[in-house]
């Protein structure tokens, strides 16, 4: 063949595949343009949507008083961002959560100062953040507006539960278990979009360390369903080493990671903690004790199980058990697939069961619904199994469902706006600045709240009255030093005429009588020439 031939030849072999790549090159271009604008369009919305629910989550908190629980973890956020990280000389309560509630006040704290308009935005982010996690579980695989339709479904139905304002301040004042949800979602996320990918098994045990280190629930509501779970889904592969059981592995190595963690730090001279109520109730009282729980749990998505007294009851209600049927239906529609049920059913499914029966058991359980607070948590576990497993309706009517769930989330907020009341700390808080005193001893509901009402300006520390008619350091979620009295002069005690072993009379016959007494919004305001502290009974800090 001639060489102008076999070159004419290669061009015209070449110029095809040329071609090709270059049209290849610009369909990538064009698509990376594309999935770059659909990122972008989606994180702009979930951006929108996030800051919208915080803020009327924000705005909701602000109607209510944060109390003396809420106000302690501000003040360990203070101090853990004031040179403190580990807490030196604190007790913490039996969930400490310091390694999230305490952590977002610190970060909020070196922004907005401490102050009860923190303590607000803290409550609003928490609750969000529960959201987002919820929302990002539930979306699974899908995509575009099936995607935003279950975004709004989680948002709508982690809204019913404060339909009025019955349960704002439960969910949203008081540090109780609510936040940890992030860890036990977070975790049966990691299973469900990310095993089998190589950072996933170390994202997982770190997460479930940091959870159970901030609150004992996370190892039976996190680490426990994820070793079942993940270790049985090899059975139905037929496959003995999977993604799935290195899972399980990560997990089940949580436990004594944690434990020696907590070790080293208490060897560190880190923080001290009442020890969690993690003991079996005795057998006779379960019955009675799963009979609380329903009652309990009733409670929580607005179902009355007594005489109701709020005029929109129905709706709240009606909207409740919506969404714990909904739950119920997801529950039952896994456990009938379950060999191809995603591994986030399957978590859900083993976990709400596993969450009410650790609380059932035990012995943390008032009658009624008394000691509700103790499983907030598992209100997002059910929204997540009844809005990933609800049907979604045709295509064209996705984008309404999207917006009819954000609105109808908006308006049961609306519910519950209205104007903030001025708790009496705040009141006392302002007086005892304006009037230049700075450190006391009060009940534990009237000492932290005001602490930070005042800016941390006014140190306010908690005691309880002895049988003897002494008073004691309350040796919960404080700090011991705080009531040294070689560091601090404690000259005035707010007496609580409606509580008793804190009246006027209860304080005089422990301190003699005061120099003078002055009422300040229903509390006692009595100084004294003398440091209080030094006749304190001092608190020996458990060993936990």
């Amino acid at each position: 063949m001639p060489a102008d031939t076999e070159e004419l030849t290669r061009a015209s072999a070449e110029a095809p595949a040329g071609a090709q790549a270059g049209a290849g090159a610009e369909v990538r271009r064009r698509l990376a343009a594309l999935v770059t604008r659909r990122g972008l369009v989606a994180a702009g919305v979930i951006l929108g949507a996030g800051s919208l629910y915080w803020l009327l989550c924000w705005i909701l908190s602000s109607a209510a008083a944060s109390g003396s629980d809420t106000a302690n973890i501000a003040l360990q956020g203070w101090d853990l961002w004031h040179h403190n990280p580990k807490l030196r000389h604190w007790i913490t309560g039996d969930a400490n959560f310091y390694t999230f509630e305490t952590v977002l006040y610190a970060v909020l704290e070196r922004i907005m100062g401490l102050g009860a308009t923190t303590m607000h935005v803290v409550s609003g982010l928490t609750y969000t953040l529960v959201m987002l996690v919820t929302a990002w579980l539930v979306r699974g695989d899908e995509r575009g507006a099936r995607a935003y339709c279950r975004f709004g479904l989680v948002a709508a139905f982690l809204a019913f539960p404060m339909f009025e304002g019955d349960l704002a301040p439960t969910l949203l004042e008081a540090p109780d278990h609510i936040g940890t949800a992030v860890f036990i979602l977070g975790a049966y996320l990691l299973c469900d979009r990310a095993a089998g990918r190589r950072w996933a098994t170390w994202c997982l045990f770190a997460l479930l360390v940091l959870g159970q280190l901030g609150d004992a629930t996370v190892k039976y509501v996190g680490v426990l369903p994820v070793v079942l779970v993940c270790a049985s889904r090899p059975l139905f592969a037929r496959r003995l080493i999977t993604p799935d059981l290195w899972m399980a592995v990560a997990a089940a190595a949580s436990v004594p990671a944690q434990a020696t963690l907590r070790a080293a730090l208490r060897t560190w001279g880190a923080y001290s903690m009442v020890p969690p109520k993690t003991r079996l109730a005795d057998s006779h009282l379960w019955l009675g004790h799963l009979h609380s729980t329903l009652i309990s749990l009733l409670t929580l998505f607005d179902i009355p199980t007594s005489t109701p007294t709020r005029p929109l009851w129905p709706i709240a209600a009606v909207l409740g058990a919506f969404v714990l049927l909904a739950g119920l239906y997801g529950a039952v529609r896994t456990l009938l697939s379950w060999p191809r049920a995603a591994a986030a059913d399957q978590l859900l499914t083993v976990g709400v069961p596993t969450y009410l029966a650790a609380f059932a058991f035990s012995t943390m359980v008032l009658p009624g619904a008394g000691s509700a607070y103790e499983f907030l948590g598992v209100i997002p576990m059910i929204v997540a199994l009844a809005a990933r497993n609800l049907p979604l309706p045709a295509a064209r009517r996705l984008p309404v469902l999207a917006a009819a769930s954000g609105l109808v989330a908006v308006a049961v907020f609306a519910t519950d706006f209205r104007p903030a009341g001025i708790a009496p700390q705040e009141t006392v808080a302002a007086w005892l600045k304006a009037h230049g005193y700075k450190y006391g001893i009060a009940g534990y509901w009237d000492a932290s709240s005001t602490t930070v009402d005042s800016g941390n300006a006014v140190g306010v520390r908690a005691v309880v009255q002895t049988q003897k008619h002494q008073y004691a350091v309350y040796a919960w979620v404080t700090k011991t030093s705080w009531y040294d009295p070689a560091h601090n002069y404690a000259d005035f005690f707010v007496a609580n005429p409606g509580t008793p072993g804190l009246r006027e009379a209860d304080v005089e016959a422990a301190y003699g009588q005061p120099e003078a007494v002055y009422r300040v919004a229903g509390r006692d305001i009595m100084v004294y020439r003398t440091n209080l502290l030094a006749d304190l009974i001092q608190a020996k800090a458990p060993n936990f």
